[in-house]
């Protein structure tokens, strides 16, 4: 999909140039400097407006980041790229990481007919994720989505700590969980269907010990001292790149002199969030307005964290639908899910007007009660 847009967009249009397999230097001076990895060249460019540093989320790639455990020689360990190349070669396999990349590895793993008791996975954590079939983005989806949209509102609104809420998102089928019997401790916005689910319930070994410090040709060891030991030739995949940095809850202002440093400010889709830092750049005045516009959302790494995210994320609304001109643009934009949904509702539509109607009740004590357990777990939250 990148490449399509890059090659037959935007480098046509005449008003992009692309430079891959580069990297790029602090700029000095106003001027940035970036160096191509395969011949050398170097490459000045001098900022005309501003630099758009993207790089502040610190997104990993799989088949490039550094992995935080050591490989001993001989070791087959691959990146999830690999694995079409690699899986022919093994008859067990062992998937290192607890993310969605993860989730996909071993979906890909059973449905290319790997057996489940020749898979092992390592899981230092269990997750929380979201029911596909109800964050759909198409009005086809109108009543599933916002009958559980509106449920949603009202186990926030009514829940007496984090543990309870995220039981009554799960009871109204907003989230998912792998295993029933485990307690997940991470939230990042994963999306999954019930049928993936159902396939990932077969892999029944869990290696739950932690996080790695080194493979070896014996088997895993891991930080705390434990070792597992592991069957000769197994293909080990590494799903442990981080799509964000989720350990760090910092935030700046997305508009700077001279600097645009892009972040959530509509969660979970992180385009929107781009496509709206564009819109209010090109649209608003200056830096003062833009920021007003546009409030960075931190991004939650465990169920309590998500707490300030949701409420960032419902401030963030309110203020769109203050903003004429910006609620103007989010009705049209087709990255909004929530609008695909709802643009088309009729006013004879009546079940459809009567479940927004309910959402919006639903609205105001939800956020109070956000903040009531916000202040509760000692949290910040920057507004």
């Amino acid at each position: 999909y990148f490449s399509g847009v890059m090659r037959n967009r935007f480098m046509p249009s005449g008003r992009v140039r692309y430079f891959p397999m580069s990297e790029w230097q602090l700029s000095r001076g106003g001027i940035s400097n970036f160096t191509n990895l395969l011949s050398g060249e170097q490459y000045n460019v001098a900022v005309k407006k501003k630099v758009v540093d993207t790089t502040y989320l610190k997104t990993s790639v799989p088949s490039r980041h550094e992995r935080a455990y050591d490989v001993a020689s001989g070791v087959a360990c691959i990146s999830p790229n690999n694995l079409p190349l690699q899986a022919g070669n093994h008859e067990n396999y062992c998937i290192v990481g607890a993310g969605k990349t993860a989730m996909d590895v071993g979906v890909w793993l059973l449905e290319n007919g790997a057996k489940s008791e020749n898979i092992s996975w390592v899981c230092p954590r269990h997750s929380w994720l979201m029911n596909r079939e109800v964050v759909q983005g198409h009005e086809k989806f109108f009543f599933e989505s916002m009958t559980c949209f509106v449920k949603q509102m009202e186990a926030i609104a009514k829940a007496k700590n984090v543990d309870e809420l995220f039981r009554e998102m799960e009871a109204c089928g907003f989230l998912l969980r792998i295993h029933p019997d485990k307690h997940p401790d991470m939230f990042h916005y994963g999306v999954i269907s019930k049928g993936e689910i159902f396939q990932l319930r077969q892999i029944d070994n869990l290696i739950e010990n932690g996080r790695i410090s080194c493979i070896n040709s014996e088997g895993l060891v891991f930080k705390n001292g434990s070792f597992v030991q592991m069957i000769p030739n197994t293909l080990y995949i590494d799903c442990t790149a981080s799509a964000v940095d989720f350990s760090a809850s910092n935030t700046k202002p997305i508009f700077q002199p001279g600097l645009i440093t892009p972040q959530a400010t509509q969660l979970p889709n992180p385009c929107l969030s781009a496509a709206m830092a564009a819109f209010v750049e090109t649209n608003y005045p200056d830096d003062g307005a833009r920021n007003n516009a546009c409030r960075p959302i931190p991004i939650p790494d465990d169920p309590t964290s998500w707490l300030t995210s949701q409420l960032g994320h419902m401030i963030n609304q309110s203020a769109i639908n203050k903003d004429p001109k910006l609620k103007t643009w989010m009705a049209k934009c087709r990255l909004n899910g929530v609008g695909r949904i709802t643009r088309n509702v009729k006013p004879y539509h009546v079940k459809k007007l009567a479940l927004l109607a309910n959402l919006k009740r639903n609205i105001r004590p939800a956020v109070d009660n956000l903040r009531c357990l916000i202040a509760e777990n000692n949290l910040h939250v920057a507004e």
